[in-house]
């Protein structure tokens, strides 16, 4: 019977915790890791031509287990696999694999032949086979990887999530910048500039329709080597893992002086980093990262990392960076960060996480979401209701964390067709219930009336009435005819549906059709609906009462819409597609 792979991957786990006795997770993941990959690589590309990672004679995983038991393990390993590896791969580094020679970690004599031998035959695992892995289509080692790194941050408790972002929140990140829907190709870049070991790069890159281009820097040796190994390990051979720099202070990607600028950046920096400008002249930043926004606090890094990301963005890029939740409420320099951000249209929305997600970590953070394709504020006027008890703060942050879909309604608003300025002048065409009819003036009277004939809407008034008041005249005639309706209609939902309504209104609305407070039992609608068939005004009828049961768009409320009004999804296609008044939206 096959082995299950989370069989496999929970026995390489308790072996391999089993053995590493009094070391430190985070040291001893770079031994169990590096022995992981080399057995990948030899069984994927040993003897293979042309492979993207070339495996000298002798320096395979086979020759490692021909080691075993041998007084100079340690030393062999460095020598004879690691060291030939490295010089026949220009992606690879000595740096990257740990010393399998080092007695401080590994212990003396027998202790470190028996430890390192023992690891060597976890891997023999037969379920271990790599050499159809992706051809089969199941990334065992992948998933493998996966694995042994959650547990090594998880009980490393020291990372603060740096080295290894949670695959659920690097799948979220993946999708919310637009990778998946965009037209990519390996021309299309994407940069990490603290990949740690690589997860939330490759998360990107997965989601991705095809194959793109993959750029890290991480300043740590150990867990940039990781990366590396990493982006091999899921068939990212290609992939520009810088060599370890703090990313702030020494950036890697670079067009001649200037910094790279990359189609899609995502990030998971170390939160609030106390010694983000060590090394750096803020004021007289060489790449500008600052300018237009203000210096960061001295001993909190997170907006540095931010503008870092900006500044690595094209101006048609998008991007997604963790950072904690005190970087939504904290004053002084970062409130007006925070402003300049939110004035110039960067931040597209916010997404707040929980607390305790991140390893070695327990506060919440968030997710802020940065897009300079559509990079100008929403221009007019956002009305919020909030409670009393919200502050003003929390207000503002609402309203940033919805730019994005301000901008959506707005672009849709703009696209849309609207009806030209009303002048109220002879054959102006006007409709009523979905009928079109021409505007007939009459002359008497001491004050505008309007009387709706077969073919024409008649409006008599005396000489010279201006426009405002014809204007008024109109407005209170479809006002008294929607008025009638309405009543019959929500009667009628009300009676249907077991609810009362203790009120409603007609007023202008500039963006919806309807509105409820299933509360007070009120309901108010748009003006405008008695100039559409009376299918339209039936349906928001129906909605705001089916409001007052369920008060939210929930499966529920849609099946109580399915229910008594089977069609209801073309009437309201119908009035979001028609032409909008000259003031509805503005």
């Amino acid at each position: 019977m096959a082995l299950k792979k989370s069989e496999l991957y929970s026995s390489l786990w308790s072996s391999c915790d089993e053995l590493r006795g009094g070391m430190d997770a985070s040291q001893y993941k770079d031994y169990v890791l590096s022995l992981l990959f080399i057995r990948y690589v030899s069984d994927k590309y040993a003897g293979v031509p042309y492979a993207p990672i070339k495996i000298p004679d002798g320096a395979d995983f086979k020759a490692m287990v021909a080691m075993k038991s041998a007084t100079d393990i340690g030393d062999q390993i460095n020598k004879r696999i690691i060291a030939p590896l490295a010089a026949e791969n220009e992606q690879l580094n000595l740096a990257d694999f740990p010393d399998f020679n080092d007695e401080t970690k590994l212990g003396r004599g027998k202790e470190k032949v028996e430890k390192l031998s023992n690891l060597i035959s976890i891997f023999q695992n037969p379920a271990l086979n790599f050499s159809k892995n992706r051809a089969e289509g199941d990334d065992i080692l992948g998933d493998a990887y996966e694995y042994l790194m959650r547990h090594f941050a998880t009980d490393s408790g020291k990372s603060k999530g740096q080295f290894y972002t949670p695959a659920e929140v690097s799948r979220t990140m993946a999708q919310i910048i637009g990778i998946g829907q965009a037209q990519t190709s390996t021309d299309t870049t994407v940069y990490d500039p603290t990949c740690g070991s690589g997860s939330l790069l490759l998360k990107v890159g997965d989601e991705a329709r095809s194959k793109v281009s993959l750029y890290g820097q991480e300043k740590d040796s150990a867990t940039s080597g990781l990366a590396r190994m990493n982006m091999i390990l899921h068939d990212y051979p290609t992939a520009q893992i810088a060599p370890p720099s703090n990313t702030l202070t020494d950036p890697k990607f670079k067009d001649g002086d200037t910094i790279k600028q990359f189609d899609f950046v995502v990030a998971n920096p170390p939160f609030s980093d106390k010694r983000w400008s060590t090394g750096l002249d803020p004021l007289h930043d060489p790449h500008g990262r600052f300018k237009g926004f203000g210096i960061p606090p001295a001993k909190q890094g997170d907006y540095a990392y931010l503008l870092h990301i900006i500044r690595s963005l094209k101006s048609t890029g998008s991007g997604a960076c963790i950072l904690p939740h005190g970087v939504l409420f904290r004053g002084n320099a970062e409130a007006d960060i925070r402003r300049a951000l939110v004035r110039k249209g960067y931040i597209k929305g916010i997404i707040g996480l929980p607390a305790n997600l991140f390893y070695g970590t327990g506060i919440p953070a968030c997710i802020l979401v940065v897009d300079k394709k559509d990079a100008h504020p929403p221009t007019g006027r956002v009305r919020i209701s909030a409670p009393r008890r919200m502050t003003l703060d929390n207000v503002r942050l609402f309203a940033v964390s919805k730019i994005g879909w301000i901008k959506r309604n707005q672009r849709k608003l703009a696209s849309q067709a609207r009806e030209a300025p009303r002048e109220y002048l002879e054959r102006e065409s006007h409709y009523i219930w979905g009928q079109r009819y021409l505007l007939t003036i009459k002359e008497g009277g001491t004050k505008p009336t309007v009387t709706l004939g077969h073919r024409s809407l008649e409006l008599t008034m005396p000489l010279a009435t201006p426009i405002e008041q014809r204007e008024a005249a109109l407005s209170e005639w479809y006002r008294a005819e929607l008025r009638a309706k309405a009543e019959i209609a929500l009667a009628k939902w009300a009676n249907r549906l077991g609810v009362e309504i203790a009120s409603f209104a007609i007023q202008r609305m500039k963006t919806r059709w309807g509105s409820s407070n299933p509360s007070r039992h009120t309901v108010r609608l748009n003006l405008e609906l008695a100039k559409f068939p009376t299918e339209c005004l039936e349906y928001v009828a129906l909605h705001e009462v089916a409001h007052f049961v369920v008060p939210n768009h929930s499966e529920r409320f849609i099946d109580i819409l399915d229910r008594h009004m089977p069609g209801w999804r073309t009437v309201r296609d119908r009035l979001n597609e028609g032409p909008l008044p000259a003031t509805m939206g503005t």
